[in-house]
């Protein structure tokens, strides 16, 4: 299975990238339904199966919400995804709302080809840079991108 591209000469479409985006929260969306999250979502995580749709894939640091929540209590992610609860609250605060925030990130990530918040040469600095600012809208640094998408992509964004 191949994964979601990350080099910028290799970025989709904004229109392909929606549906990829969107199959990837249908799926995760099937994981809450049923009490899973992901809590670790990046784009590495999105991978196309033979015909070409996106399936979700590394559950390595989630699982069922109620055995993750009785787990240790740590920081857990790859930085520049991982949602504000995730930095502040730790693995008792993670919700679905997690993984959304993460198909936000990765969503952006796509769309410009840049992380939301930073860059950042360390793991603090990103912390600081999600709990303490906004994202550049999208369209301030890809004007092709529509707005419809730029609002779906702030909405999962926001701190709250």
């Amino acid at each position: 299975m191949k994964s979601l591209p990350i080099p910028a000469s290799e970025l989709p479409r904004p229109n392909t990238l929606a549906e990829v985006v969107r199959g990837a929260a249908d799926a995760i969306g099937f994981a809450h339904r049923r009490g899973y999250v992901h809590l670790n979502l990046k784009p590495r995580s999105i991978r196309f199966d033979g015909l070409g749709k996106p399936r979700v894939g590394l559950f390595g640091l989630g699982g069922s919400l109620e055995g993750v929540r009785k787990g240790p209590d740590r920081r857990i992610g790859t930085p520049y995804f991982m949602a504000p609860e995730q930095w502040t609250q730790g693995i008792q605060a993670v919700s679905p709302a997690t993984d959304v925030w993460s198909l936000g990130a990765i969503l952006y990530r796509g769309l410009t080809g840049g992380v939301p918040f930073g860059p950042a040469d360390k793991a603090l600095e990103v912390k600081r840079l999600v709990l303490e600012t906004t994202p550049v809208p999208p369209r301030t640094r890809k004007p092709e991108v529509s707005a419809g998408l730029e609002e779906i992509c702030l909405r999962c964004l926001e701190k709250d």
